[in-house]
């Protein structure tokens, strides 16, 4: 299922490549012009504009989705991860758009950590 992503700016350019060539929609902040944004605007963008957000702050985003999830507003998905090589995330991404295939819309997704 192809799906639009929103991008946060810490994200490896090769993990929006390798979305682009599946198919996907890819928004990146800089190309937005969101690049300085604060963290909330950024899920605000992304809702906006019907993309998921796809992040590597977990630390905040984490607690902004849940504050989200108490005052009852919703997003277009949210996917956060720790910093991993962009192959082994397009391939956790690609399952958990499998695990949805109606779409992700209000869903808060951490992909998993990879052990060595």
């Amino acid at each position: 299922m192809a799906a639009r992503f929103y991008l946060d700016h810490h994200v490896n350019v090769e993990l929006a490549t390798r979305l682009e060539a599946s198919g996907h929609d890819v928004l990146k902040t800089f190309d937005a012009n969101m690049d300085t944004a604060e963290d909330e605007e950024q899920l605000e963008f992304a809702t906006k504009e019907l993309r998921i957000l796809y992040t590597q702050n977990i630390q905040h985003f984490k607690v902004i989705a849940e504050r989200w999830g108490r005052q009852d507003r919703e997003h277009a998905g949210l996917m956060y991860s720790s910093q991993q090589r962009a192959a082994l995330l397009h391939q956790w991404i690609e399952a958990a758009l499998d695990l949805y295939p109606d779409g992700i819309h209000n869903v808060t997704l951490s992909l998993p950590v990879a052990t060595h």
